[in-house]
């Protein structure tokens, strides 16, 4: 019996070209073969500010008086809509250097990673399903670009993102980040203690989910 997992849905064995049978974890009738579909790792750059300009090279993260953070419009998925700069993992890629990669190619900006703030699973696209790990990044160097699949990249109050968001996921986490009443922490280290991330149902984070891409196709 031979296992794989993948976030694509196969119709045919990739074995013996068998169409599966099942749902969620099909399988082939004929050779055995057994296909899981399983989320996609993705990962997100926070880079906060005390106003709509970069912050220092190596500054505090995050800055004391933080409060506005770095947003790009996408052109590719959900073109027209606005994100945390994201993207996928590729195969054999360090995380914390997938999200400095991914924060280069859509904002001409050189970072590092200081901490984990928030890790969430993605239901928005029913078809691909994905598990985002938000990094706060610092920012060493470069002038503010957009590229790749982004066409803006500008700096958003916390308390009033760009709309539409493409992510339900990246309004969580901004709501996370405008609910602190204090934005402090020594030099390197990320928000942690005292910033618990709003527990949410996950079946009702789903059905919120679907409900909001539904809301996103009709308006486009």
């Amino acid at each position: 019996m031979i296992e794989t997992g993948s976030g694509m849905a196969f119709r045919y064995c990739p074995l013996c070209a068998t169409p599966l049978r099942g749902a969620g974890q099909s399988h082939c009738p004929v050779c055995g073969y057994i296909h899981y579909r399983n989320p996609v790792s993705v990962v997100a750059g926070i880079l906060l500010a005390d106003g709509p300009r970069l912050p220092a090279p190596g500054r505090l993260v995050p800055p004391p008086d933080a409060s506005h953070a770095l947003f790009v419009r996408r052109t590719a998925k959900f073109p027209g809509t606005w994100c945390l700069p994201c993207g996928y993992i590729e195969y054999e890629e360090e995380i914390h250097a997938a999200a400095c990669r991914e924060f280069r190619e859509e904002t001409g900006l050189e970072v590092e990673t200081v901490g984990v703030y928030a890790v969430q699973s993605n239901f928005h696209d029913p078809i691909n399903h994905t598990v985002g790990t938000w990094f706060l990044v610092r920012y060493l160097a470069g002038a503010l670009q957009a590229g790749d699949d982004a066409d803006r990249a500008e700096f958003f109050p916390l308390p009033t993102p760009p709309e539409p968001l493409a992510f339900p996921t990246d309004r969580t986490v901004i709501a996370a980040l405008t609910a602190r009443t204090e934005l402090r922490s020594a030099a390197g280290v990320a928000l942690g203690k005292g910033c618990p991330l709003p527990i949410v149902n996950h079946a009702e984070a789903r059905d919120r989910a679907r409900l909001w891409w539904s809301r996103i196709k009709r308006r486009r």
